[in-house]
């Protein structure tokens, strides 16, 4: 039976290449198709290609992160869905998630590269297989056996293309975090606001300013000498009298607040 891989990107090629190697190695009946130069990739689609998606039961697409929007995928997504039922188009997911997809290839039901989907991507290409189809024990002795060759090459190509993971945040998500952001700052100005305009506010002003005498004031600006110009004990002393409330201390002049 023969499964078209399809590919767009140096990363998806390498993947598509190692699933080539493999997937025969897991049902012998399989035979995959992987043009590793492309057939001329992007310019004339090949009358091989052509005649290849025709006669293929099954189409695997290699996507990754590089190839959301390339247009050879989709352009090769869209023929496979011509010929074949959308059960039998599978994504397979390369360190992306199912919503990363978008646009025509959003109709198939997609797989992440893990061991239970892809496992359960294989079952349903064996049991397409009529008389060749393997037995369940077979083929999961078969899978098990093979599975971790896989898993290691998938690994390395990933890990050698993508060093650094770069989360991409789609516009909603972005858009609710200002959202809330917003809310949050409108929250503190309306509370600020609202304090400032208090009655606990004004007596705590009030009763600050009850404290402050010309000698205190005088008192505390001696205390930093260096941050004084000349004069200038006496002329706060004249400057903060006009604040003097009555002469008795408050409780912020004794330390007792």
């Amino acid at each position: 039976m023969r499964v078209f891989i399809s590919w767009s990107g140096e990363t998806s090629k390498k993947l598509a290449q190692a699933l080539n190697e493999w997937l025969p190695s897991v049902v012998q009946a399989v035979k995959p198709y992987f043009s590793p130069e492309g057939i001329a990739k992007g310019t004339r689609w090949g009358n091989e290609i052509s005649k290849e998606l025709e006669a293929c039961a099954v189409g695997l697409l290699c996507m990754t992160r590089d190839n959301l929007e390339a247009p050879w995928i989709m352009f090769e997504a869209g023929a496979l869905s011509k010929s074949l039922t959308s059960a039998r188009v599978v994504p397979i997911l390369f360190g992306i998630e199912p919503s990363d997809i978008e646009g025509p290839c959003e109709q198939f039901e997609a797989a992440k590269f893990s061991r239970e989907e892809m496992q359960r991507t294989l079952a349903m290409i064996n049991e397409m297989l009529g008389t060749e189809t393997l037995t369940p024990s077979v083929f999961n002795t078969a899978f098990d056996k093979w599975w971790p060759d896989l898993e290691v090459k998938v690994t390395n190509v990933l890990n050698a293309d993508n060093p650094q993971k770069v989360e991409i945040r789609k516009d909603r998500e972005i858009l609710e975090e200002i959202l809330e952001r917003v809310r949050a700052l409108e929250k503190a100005r309306t509370g600020a606001a609202a304090f400032l305009a208090s009655s606990s506010f004004a007596s705590q002003i009030g009763a600050a300013l009850a404290g402050i005498t010309p000698t205190t004031a005088a008192e505390a600006i001696a205390a930093f000498p260096s941050a004084a110009p000349a004069n200038s004990v006496q002329d706060a002393a004249v400057r903060i009298s006009p604040f003097q409330v009555n002469a008795n201390p408050s409780p912020f002049q004794t330390g007792k607040a």
